[in-house]
């Protein structure tokens, strides 16, 4: 506590505490460098890997592998204080409370180039779980985490800005598969998401609620949901709440849902604009609200100004390219 401390290539595995199973930092300034975090254990509360507490700790190229926490943040937990994570790894951590590959109460704290490999929550947020957090998360991958909300990402109370990631196969029992909003205001640019599912509930890919949410420059394709919003699920549970949803320049392609298989919407009104929801049909479904949706190309039609409903000629659909191949109608129409 109160000093400045630095680990470089160190492994440090096989660690059992109360909380910060292989490290727990309090008031102290860390810069931890090519370590290795894996089969520790946090057996009462936060941390399976490390708990930093009211610190300014910086992570560089680490891996945690495997920890687990028997209540938040499997491969770390961030409390207060200022975190920097660049180019880590967290992969198989487990979580019997929220946060399986990392947990941030308030926290002020940056992800870049950071891969959330097959972790799990047994509540919420199998990749990450934000609260009342300012996280920004860069050029990051979420792949084939697992919970029981927010398969890859949960924000609770938060104000998270993505951008640049890609959310692939990441599931969840209820809520939101690749990322589950509540009471968040949450911000996402050029990001992906493919095949994330919600099992039995709403938000194959993206879960929002009582949120304010920005989308920008996004690809949705192959997501899936057993109920509403195989890609997207908006709803608004406070009829005097104002909520924006803005959605811009996004392709919605091949997704599946019992209604609205890109896009449903509930006592909420979203703005879409200049984006593309094809293959499937039943592509946007309201439930008492009436979205804007302008020029945009919608299979089966919707009403609005500068709409069309017209095959979109992907360059190539199959191999994941959408991007418009020469002669699109969708080519200078936003």
């Amino acid at each position: 506590s109160g000093h400045t401390i630095t680990l470089d290539g160190l492994t440090i595995t096989n660690g059992s505490a109360h909380g910060g199973g292989g490290m727990y930092d309090r008031y102290s300034t860390v810069i931890v460098t090519n370590c290795t975090f894996h089969d520790n254990e946090a057996y009462s509360y936060y941390g399976g890997g490390v708990f930093n507490y009211y610190s300014d700790a910086s992570f560089t190229n680490c891996t945690f592998h495997n920890n687990y926490t028997y209540s938040d943040g499997g491969g770390m937990d961030s409390d207060y204080g200022v975190v920097t994570v660049t180019n880590c790894a967290f992969y198989e951590n487990y979580a019997e409370n929220a946060g399986g590959g990392t947990y941030n109460y308030l926290v002020d704290i940056t992800y870049a180039g950071c891969t959330f490999y097959g972790n799990e929550a047994y509540y919420d947020g199998g990749g990450m779980y934000n609260d009342e957090s300012s996280p920004t998360i860069m050029d990051s991958s979420f792949e084939y985490n697992y919970a029981y909300c927010g398969g890859g990402i949960y924000n609770y109370e938060s104000y998270p800005i993505v951008m640049g990631c890609s959310f692939d196969g990441n599931e969840a029992y209820y809520y939101g598969g690749g990322i589950c909003n509540y009471s968040t205001d949450v911000t996402v640019t050029n990001c992906f998401f493919a095949s994330n599912g919600a099992y039995t509930s709403d938000g194959g890919a993206f879960y929002v609620r009582d949120s304010n949410a920005t989308v920008t420059n996004c690809v949705f394709e192959y997501n899936f949901t057993a109920s509403n919003g195989g890609a997207m699920f908006n709803y608004n549970s406070v009829s005097f709440n104002p909520i924006d949803i803005i959605v811009t320049n996004c392709t919605f392609y091949c997704n599946t849902a019992f209604e609205g298989n890109g896009m449903y919407n509930a006592w909420i009104d979203s703005v879409v604009t200049n984006c593309i929801f094809w293959d499937g049909g039943n592509e946007i479904q309201n439930y008492s609200c009436t979205p804007i949706v302008t020029y945009c190309d919608v299979q089966g039609g919707y009403v609005g100004e500068g709409n069309i409903d017209s095959e979109p000629i992907f360059t190539d659909a199959g191999g994941d390219d959408l991007s418009l191949f020469g002669g699109s109608p969708c080519i200078d129409t936003g």
